[in-house]
């Protein structure tokens, strides 16, 4: 069990890093698009992720600022709550877009007058708004991984324990088996002598009889012997 924490622990750390170093490295750059017939100015980041993946997490981060509404890729939330970039509601507009393994999500932030474009006062909050993101995004994706890789090595300890007990029953087989083939060597000795035995008594019992027929014949004789004997007396 101590075993199966260590490595539990050690790919949580890794995972963790590995999560810290990707968000690091991932931009958040000023970007367009048209949208609803519409160009529209923004914020983008993109990551070599699954788009379901990428999809669920952005509308889930978005949840938490206002109601999203989604319709062909592209997701809406009319009045959203971010203080850091105003104080008023703010109209999000955004897309999910795969393109050769990588996934770019695009946000623009409508302030009812003008779009947060690069040189506007709101854009470090609206660039802070997608790097939370960024790094929710590996955040989950490091849970999930971490969820999978725990899950993979329950299920290589459950097969180890299911081998060991495997291994256990096999054991015991064979020492049962040896048991039983001693016991029946043992019998197996103990029926060749009895069958020595009785061919050794067998033979003895031949000559026993070869000997009680000549004692039968001898007395026969003697018997004779006497009647003739007397016979001749007219004794008999």
């Amino acid at each position: 069990m101590k075993k199966i924490c260590s490595v539990t622990s050690f790919l949580f750390v890794f995972l963790f890093i590995h999560q810290v170093l990707l968000a690091q490295q991932e931009a958040v750059v000023p970007g367009e698009r048209a949208i609803e017939k519409m160009n529209r100015s923004g914020l983008q980041t993109a990551v070599k992720m699954e788009e379901r993946f990428v999809t669920e997490v952005w509308e889930n981060y978005m949840r938490k600022h206002g109601r999203v509404s989604s319709a062909r890729r592209v997701f809406t939330v009319e009045n959203a709550k971010i203080p850091a970039i105003s104080d008023k509601p703010v109209r999000i507009i955004s897309t999910v877009e795969e393109n050769k393994g990588t996934v770019t999500v695009f946000c623009a932030f409508d302030l009812g007058n003008a779009y947060v474009t690069k040189g506007s006062p709101q854009y470090a909050a609206a660039e802070y708004f997608m790097k939370q993101f960024v790094g929710q995004l590996y955040e989950e994706e490091r849970n999930e991984r971490l969820k999978a890789a725990e899950k993979a090595l329950a299920d290589a300890t459950r097969q180890q324990e299911k081998r060991l007990s495997e291994g256990e029953g096999l054991t015991r087989a064979q020492t049962r088996n040896r048991d039983e083939k001693a016991n029946l060597e043992k019998k197996l000795e103990e029926n060749r002598q009895e069958a020595a035995r009785l061919v050794q008594e067998t033979e003895t019992n031949k000559r026993d009889q070869q000997a009680a027929a000549q004692e039968v014949e001898k007395k026969r004789k003697a018997v004779k012997e006497v009647k003739i004997r007397y016979a001749s007396l007219g004794k008999i």
